[in-house]
């Protein structure tokens, strides 16, 4: 079947006008209008199969129906292959329908969509495929749709963090000491929850005078004290040969310190100058 515009096509050579020589070859002006005549027929006149195969029941207001197109259709400089499937069922008010289709448009691009629509409302993906100016060619796939995933997931390039529910960790800080205090600085958004971990290894199996006392482990921020837990510990022995030794200790802390550039600091405040601290700092909130 073709397509075209009548209006458009070279108005033939009017008959005074001659077509040969007198030797019968063509004039120049036969030579002409057979080129412009190619030249339409190959931006103007485009060649296009199509099939439609549809398939359908319906009984007491309950409906059912497949509908497949199939197209083909080249031009001069575009060329198309299509194919569409639509299934769709109706009972009473209710209508769903799922439309599935995959295209290669003009030798340098593809489509293949999956999209169901059930009562108005629309989910699947489409997969976009094109060739890149420089060589190559570059695909993006579109999903609007809740995924999950029985298995693992591989990403060899970057996460972005553009819709990270609220809560979820979207950025960590840590350092650890092998002395009594250390910190980490940390630039949060705003309204973002911050989650502290902070711990004192102590160490256990060495003892100390009773006098060297176990202390507190303090988390601060910005140097305002926002948690603490007193050193644990274990006494051993009596009278003079009596001690003490200093125990792992974790303080666990959540803040909410508003937007900007904020300090956590660590510290242990043992008596013996025992060190061996680490701080975790967690942004929960985009």
């Amino acid at each position: 079947m073709a397509d075209f515009d009548p209006l458009t096509v070279p108005a033939i050579m009017p008959v005074t006008v001659r077509r040969t020589n007198e030797q019968g070859f063509p004039r120049q002006a036969l030579l002409d209008y057979e080129q412009a005549l190619q030249a339409w027929m190959k931006s103007n006149v485009a060649n296009t199969n199509t099939r439609l195969n549809l398939v359908s029941d319906e009984v007491d207001g309950a409906y059912a129906a497949v509908a497949t197109e199939a197209i083909a259709r080249a031009a001069g400089d575009s060329a198309l292959a299509a194919e569409l499937t639509t299934l769709e069922t109706t009972v009473g008010n209710n209508t769903a329908e799922l439309d599935i289709l995959s295209a290669s448009i003009d030798g340098i691009a593809v489509k293949y969509a999956v999209t169901g629509t059930i009562n108005g409302v629309t989910g699947g993906f489409i997969l976009t495929g094109i060739q890149q100016v420089g060589g190559g060619a570059s695909y993006l796939l579109e999903i609007t749709s809740d995924v999950v995933i029985n298995g693992n997931l591989l990403v060899t390039g970057t996460v972005e963090t553009v819709a990270v529910a609220s809560h979820a960790i979207s950025q960590v800080a840590f350092s650890a000491s092998g002395g009594i205090y250390t910190g980490v600085g940390i630039t949060v958004r705003a309204g973002a929850t911050v989650a502290i971990t902070a711990s004192f290894n102590g160490l256990a199996g060495s003892y100390f005078p009773l006098s060297a006392s176990p202390g507190t482990v303090y988390v601060e921020r910005d140097g305002v004290l926002i948690g603490s837990v007193a050193t644990n510990f274990e006494a051993s022995g009596s009278g003079s040969s009596a001690g003490i030794s200093f125990l792992q200790t974790t303080v666990l802390c959540q803040d909410s310190p508003g937007g900007g550039y904020h300090d956590y600091i660590v510290h242990s405040g043992n008596g013996a100058g025992v060190g061996g601290v680490a701080i975790l700092v967690q942004e929960l909130a985009r």
